[in-house]
């Protein structure tokens, strides 16, 4: 991303150097040792410019004089830092600074702009300090807090969350939380391989999610959950968080993949473990002693999630953050006894099958009623759970698939029409170990079939019956063990016109 970099900003061409130097460009400025294994445990930047200049570093700024028109400026840095986020930064600037106190921490928060965006940037502080405080109740106290936190314009595009003092292209809410959670997630705990550089940049990218749903009464919120999904539908068909080409900046940095999947991820992960546990194993995450100040991979966030929930991760894990692609689901929905039963078909794909063939889910779905103050959630379990028959108290008007958009699938629903002119019953629908057979009673104007199903899908009995108005079928049960089932009636076009659940215990 240029490493060290000389250029021009405002109409008079004020001249402007920084640095960039992730992910490999510390060694090309300045002698170190470019690692993910191993911190400075402290560091001195002196930088000497012509005295119209500001220098910048990280850390605190010790002492600046000037001596024969150059401006020495010393900044010193005392907590444990990776090279990549080591960085300088000279030209005009406009400072300003404020002191805030988050959680009974005094913090300093400073800002170099350039002087035709000082305007804007001043008027991004109250936000910063609104987001900052978002991330001490969720993350913890700011890690650098006995020195500052800054925000230093340069003349890249985007950003960097260089230790103390973050770089800014431009300034929008995103770029800024984004580079204050990395203060967290990336410098504090840092990737320990460019293959795991999501627990840096999907951290920072949900974190602007976390502001948009708790610092604007929500209203972004929703937005920010459809364009994320859109995007990700539209974009990681292939590919895993996980990067297995780390020579690729490309692929490094993919906008898709490494930070709106990596996002992503853990969104579906707060959803799965719930938001008590997915916190407490951030704040876990980032005190860990043999992680704290130092690095990082998937794995150890997996242990603290695991730890925190109480769940086995594992098979979450190998499929979202190393296997490639999502999952597509199709729903055939009818509805019954008044629109109060609907019966739901599922059927899963994927979009990469030779990586994943089937994603474990747990699939919120909603039913609403005609006011809308009628609704009830229920879940579809993974992938093999092809029937699912569900009773509402109130006759169903509409059904929402993950309304609150938590899981990470492209969807098809399919609306089936339900035969009028059709009754059917079958009792018992509970069964113990002497009950003998179940009766299925019916009307109906074509040839049928009933089929008994597992809750895989797997066909435990079947019969053709022939045409008859009313028909009494009386099937032994015998055959099926302690479990879950369900009785589904077909015409011949194949179509479901009937189902029910028995339960044999």
């Amino acid at each position: 991303f240029g490493s060290f970099t000389i250029g021009k900003h405002g109409v008079d061409s004020t001249a402007a150097l920084w640095t960039l130097s992730q992910p490999y460009g510390a060694r090309d400025w300045w002698i170190c040792k470019q690692t993910l294994t191993d911190k400075i445990d402290s560091i001195d930047v002196i930088i000497h410019c012509p005295k119209r200049y500001k220098a910048i570093a990280i850390g605190m700024k010790k002492s600046e004089q000037v001596i024969d028109n150059k401006r020495i400026t010393h900044w010193k840095h005392r907590y444990p830092v990776a090279t990549y986020l080591v960085a300088v930064a000279v030209s005009e600037y406009t400072y300003f600074e404020e002191n805030a106190t988050f959680n009974n921490t005094n913090l300093t928060l400073v800002n170099y702009a350039y002087a035709e965006d000082s305007l804007e940037a001043s008027g991004f502080v109250p936000l910063r300090k609104a987001t900052m405080q978002l991330f001490f109740d969720h993350f913890g106290t700011y890690p650098f807090a006995r020195e500052l936190y800054g925000e230093t314009q340069f003349g890249w595009g985007g950003g960097m969350e260089h230790q103390t003092m973050s770089s800014i292209g431009a300034y929008s809410y995103e770029l800024m939380s984004h580079e204050l959670a990395h203060q967290w997630f990336g410098n504090k705990v840092t990737c320990g391989s460019w293959q795991d550089i999501s627990v840096n940049e999907g951290f920072a990218t949900y974190a602007t999610g976390l502001g948009y749903e708790q610092l604007f009464e929500g209203k972004f919120w929703g937005l920010w959950k459809r364009l994320v999904k859109d995007l990700l539908i539209k974009n990681t068909q292939t590919g895993s968080v996980f990067v297995q080409d780390t020579s690729s900046i490309e692929r490094l940095f993919s906008g898709s993949l490494t930070y709106y999947k990596g996002a992503w991820v853990l969104h579906q992960l707060r959803y799965i473990v719930g938001d008590e546990a997915f916190f407490e194993a951030l704040k876990n995450y980032l005190n860990d002693v043999n992680l704290s100040y130092k690095f990082a991979t998937f794995e150890h966030l997996k242990y603290h999630l695991e730890q925190a929930s109480r769940t086995n991760l594992t098979s979450y894990f190998n499929q979202w953050i190393y296997g490639e692609g999502y999952p597509l689901l199709r729903f055939e929905c009818q509805k019954f006894n008044n629109n109060k039963t609907i019966i739901v078909n599922t059927s899963q794909t994927t979009t990469k099958p030779s990586s994943i063939k089937h994603f474990d889910l747990r699939l919120p779905i909603c039913f609403y009623g005609k006011s809308r103050q009628d609704s009830s959630i229920r879940y579809i379990e993974n992938e093999g759970y092809r029937h699912a028959i569900f009773d509402l108290p109130f006759e169903v008007d509409s059904i929402g698939f993950d309304p609150q958009r938590w899981v990470l699938a492209k969807d098809t629903v399919v609306y089936k029409s339900t035969p009028n002119d059709i009754f059917f019953k079958v009792y018992p629908t509970l069964l113990d170990q002497n009950t003998p057979q179940i009766t299925l009673i019916y009307e109906a104007q074509t040839t049928t079939k009933i089929s008994i199903v597992d809750v895989l899908g797997k066909i435990i009995w079947e019969q053709t019956i022939p045409y008859d108005k009313k028909v009494l079928k009386q099937i032994g049960v015998e055959m099926l063990s302690s479990g879950v089932y369900v009785v589904l009636v077909y015409d011949l076009g194949k179509r479901l016109i009937y189902s029910q659940k028995i339960v044999k215990d």
